[in-house]
């Protein structure tokens, strides 16, 4: 098979892929949370002239609630300025590419009578062109940054699995409208103007350099740490360094409009915060900030609470590429320095693991150069024994189709990742549905047995509910003279079932269970029922499960429904349970404690509590 027809398949079998995924996994509606935040400038500036009070819209003009609800939000996030104003914590550097896109749709809508009101489905429609647009510019610009180094195959490889096998993938195709897209075409066009500059230092790179690097910065400005991209290119031993020395030295008067360039597009913001904060350089992000003494740098890389390399498993051939030194020469200084001091920062930030979204985002924005070493391990590989290629090869295709997996297992809501762990992750890799253990899974990290592989040996205690007159105690209509118990909202811990725990039965498991029923769906936060060991006073180990997904969740497959994370069935009774194993330090005489907490504060029907013992 020739070369150009390898590549014709690859990009028809990328094509496929993503069209496929495309058109199965619709993402509804985007213009919440930072999303709407980096967006917030355009129709604020361009419909609403009101800078002085973004959160504050208009009641005629048809606006989505879910956007007036949003907005709320965001001005009870953000503390007011100096000056008494609530400005927009995010920096316009992802409104001013989306510029564009906004007057395409804003045209349409006046056009067709529609309210143009800078929030409907044609303004979202656009920005989600505006980040395939973006991002496909980008591969192309990490395509002709590769070809300078590798064959057409291994380039074109390089970027597909860059694609493909990366959360780049989720925020193209799904979660559009961040910011990491964006960053990911003015990082690759950042290095391909820095590789034209030294080849052809002429004024117009040097102001091309500054003004990308201004770009990323005020679109993400901690990413000020750019500007080490064209310090360090080129760089790899003292004679280099000589000539790098030199060439600053023979271009100063090019270094200085490169300068005026990167500041160009930083003035705008400069003047919106001077104009509601009184400073011409301000911290938008009140409280949130950076803990640079404790970095979690494990945790943001490999942990399943949304960790990189655990979502986008195959960058770790990009992190081995890294000391393939003779394949990435002109690179090495930038990637063993910018690297490193990149991970530190984002992992500093007081959110390390980055909620809201599949993997650590904002790695994305270094992927144009770390498809440097992804596709100088692809070359290298290629030049092995043909069992080497064999098995990388697998391997690689393996760990895509990982990734492909968990953006597939998120899409139907079979999968959250930043509360994730690593059990469930392994226990369901490349499940496309979940049953009743694989949510207990998920939500203590433990392997549930069968039932039918396990056998009750002792029951430590029930509580029925049937033994009182208070008034939230509730006639059961199918067990007459039976009773339930109905937490109100206003009860936030009832009744707790407690029993002592005794070794004499040679259990393995306590089992926690209860009947539950609800009248509302909780919203985000959830009803649990939980498990508490206790020696006097002291907690020694709790747990605790949902309980309003578990209802009406087979136990065994069904092919009826795909039940997600947040499945919810209101109005019927069903049984929640859940096993643990007994902990270590479990001693005779402990209290074993069962009871169902109201965390969202909505009312739940509450019966049969019960610990059993199971071997």
């Amino acid at each position: 098979m020739g070369a150009k027809l390898i590549r014709r398949l690859i990009l028809l079998i990328t094509l496929i892929i993503s069209g496929l995924f495309l058109d199965s996994y619709k993402h509804a509606y985007i213009l919440h949370g930072d999303t709407l935040g980096y967006y917030l400038y355009l129709p604020t500036t361009f419909i609403y002239q009101s800078h002085k009070s973004i959160t504050e819209l208009p009641a005629d003009r048809q606006i989505d609630p879910a956007v007036i609800a949003s907005l709320v939000n965001l001005k009870r996030l953000n503390q007011p300025t100096p000056k008494g104003y609530v400005l927009n914590q995010y920096t316009y550097g992802v409104a001013l590419l989306e510029t564009p896109f906004f007057f395409l749709a804003h045209a349409y809508e006046k056009a067709r009578g529609l309210p143009a009101n800078g929030y409907s489905w044609t303004y979202q429609y656009a920005l989600k062109l505006c980040t395939l647009f973006y991002t496909f510019l980008g591969l192309l610009l990490v395509y002709k940054i590769l070809r300078r180094y590798y064959t057409p195959t291994d380039s074109l490889l390089g970027v597909v699995l860059l694609f493909l096998g990366t959360n780049l993938f989720w925020f193209t195709l799904h979660q559009v409208g961040m910011a990491h897209n964006l960053l990911f075409l003015e990082y690759a066009a950042l290095i391909y103007f820095t590789i034209r500059l030294h080849e052809r230092p002429g004024a117009l790179l040097f102001a091309a350099v500054g003004f990308v690097a201004g770009l990323i910065t005020i679109t993400r400005p901690t990413d000020i740490i750019c500007l080490l991209i064209p310090l360090l290119y080129n760089l790899y031993d003292k004679p280099s360094l000589r000539a790098k020395l030199q060439m600053l030295k023979d271009h100063w008067p090019k270094i200085i409009l490169g300068a005026a360039t990167f500041v160009l597009p930083v003035i705008p913001q400069m003047l919106y915060w001077k104009m509601l904060s009184g400073s011409y350089v301000y911290y938008s992000y009140g409280e949130q900030q950076f803990f640079w003494n404790s970095p979690k740098i494990i945790e943001g890389l490999f942990y399943p609470t949304n960790g990189w390399l655990a979502y986008s498993p195959l960058m770790i051939f990009s992190i081995v590429g890294i000391f393939l030194y003779r394949r990435i020469k002109t690179w090495a200084w930038c990637l063993w320095i910018l690297f490193p001091a990149y991970v530190y920062i984002i992992y500093s930030w007081y959110c390390y693991n980055y909620i809201n979204g599949l993997g650590s985002r904002p790695m994305i924005h270094l992927y144009p150069l770390l498809a440097i070493p992804l596709t100088a391990f692809i070359a290298m590989l290629r030049e092995r024994a043909m069992w080497l290629k064999v098995t990388g090869g697998a391997v690689i295709v393996l760990l895509t189709a990982v990734s492909l997996s968990y953006c597939i297992q998120q899409a139907k809501g079979l999968l959250n990742t930043p509360d994730s762990n690593i059990v469930f992750n392994m226990q369901t890799l490349f499940k496309m549905r979940l049953l009743y253990n694989d949510m207990v899974t998920y939500d203590i990290a433990t392997v549930q047995p069968d039932k039918a592989t396990v056998t009750k040996v002792a029951s430590l205690g029930r509580l029925n509910f049937d033994d009182s007159l208070s008034d939230r105690y509730r006639p059961e209509p199918a067990n007459p003279g039976g009773h339930f118990y109905e937490m109100h909202e206003d009860e936030y811990l009832p009744d707790v079932l407690s029993a002592v725990y005794s070794s004499k039965y040679g259990a393995r498991w306590i089992r926690c269970a209860g009947r539950f029923m609800y009248y509302n769906c909780p919203s985000t936060i959830r009803h649990r029922i939980v498990l508490e060991i206790k020696r006097g006073d002291q907690a020694i180990k709790a747990y605790y499960v949902d309980i309003d997904n578990k209802i009406g969740a087979p136990y065994y497959r069904s092919d009826k429904e795909v039940v997600r994370l947040d499945h919810c069935r209101e109005n019927i009774w069903d049984e929640v349970f859940f096993f643990v194993k007994l902990p270590p330090q479990l001693r005779d005489g402990d209290v074993v404690r069962c009871f169902p907490w109201n965390a969202p504060r909505i009312n739940l029907c509450v019966d049969d509590l019960s610990i059993e013992l199971y071997k």
